[in-house]
């Protein structure tokens, strides 16, 4: 009967052929071995394997896989598999597998991983998740967007300002209806557009493509004056707290944040 070292040995294989064959004489040995810290040894040898980056991923998979015949006596154990499960860079389906585990044989570790929406998420695919979002870098593009949009405020207020002349000259006129008819569709359109252009994914461009409103962040708006405190008091500010939403697009599973 081989020893827990030979057996070790055995499991450093790459070949997904090999390895379960070595797994089979762990288990043996677990059966006939005297040795008081075989549950741990056992658990050990497969961690080693489980959480290596430089395994093979479906050997690493097998090692997981294997886990759940001795999990029950190790719990404390699985604690290493934490840190597959946390590392984002990981291979999907490596950390789903080691979160069922957990799930299983300690749940209460699963409180450390409730952050991560995508190790609980299995609508999307494993071997093709979608890209990460950098929240901190789609909040900078949203500024610099709406800096680029400050430069049309003037324009539009002059083009509004107009507007209101050419209706308050065109009253009681023949073409007030007509006036009144553009600014009917000039709102119209309005609507449309603040409805549906925040609902068009980015990159595909298509209409109605956000789904999965998830908040993942918030901070303090600008400060605002509301009042003072009595006559020549201290002013008094506020400031709106914005949360930040990362959708996805239900098409091209594109991620963007949108601020309310």
């Amino acid at each position: 009967m081989n020893d827990i070292d030979s057996i070790k040995a055995g499991l450093a294989t790459d070949d997904p052929t090999e390895f379960p064959k070595h797994v089979e004489e762990l288990y043996e040995w677990l059966k006939t071995t005297n040795d008081p810290w075989r549950n741990q040894r056992a658990a050990g040898a497969l961690l080693d394997v489980a959480c290596s980056k430089e395994r093979n991923l479906e050997v690493r998979l097998l090692a997981v896989n294997a886990l759940p015949v001795i999990g029950d006596k190790v719990p404390e154990e699985l604690k290493r598999l934490i840190g597959v499960c946390d590392e984002e860079d990981e291979p999907l389906r490596l950390r789903w597998a080691a979160v069922d585990l957990l799930q299983a044989f300690n749940p209460e570790l699963i409180k450390m991983l409730i952050y991560h929406k995508d190790l609980f998420d299995r609508t999307i695919d494993p071997d093709n998740p979608p890209p990460k979002l950098n929240v901190s870098d789609e909040i900078s593009k949203i500024a610099e967007k709406q800096k680029r949009e400050m430069k049309f405020y003037p324009l539009i207020a002059l083009m509004i300002f107009g507007g209101m002349m050419g209706t308050y000259f065109a009253f009681n006129t023949d073409y007030f209806r007509y006036v009144i008819a553009g600014w009917t569709a000039l709102v119209i359109v309005s609507i449309i557009l603040a409805v549906v252009m925040p609902r068009r994914c980015p990159k595909c461009r298509r209409f109605f493509a956000r789904v999965k409103l998830e908040c993942v962040d918030s901070y303090s708006g600008p400060s605002m004056p509301i009042g003072s405190l009595g006559t020549g008091g201290s002013p008094v500010h506020t400031s709106q707290r914005v949360n930040v939403y990362e959708v996805r697009c239900r098409f091209c599973k594109h991620p963007w944040v949108i601020l309310r």
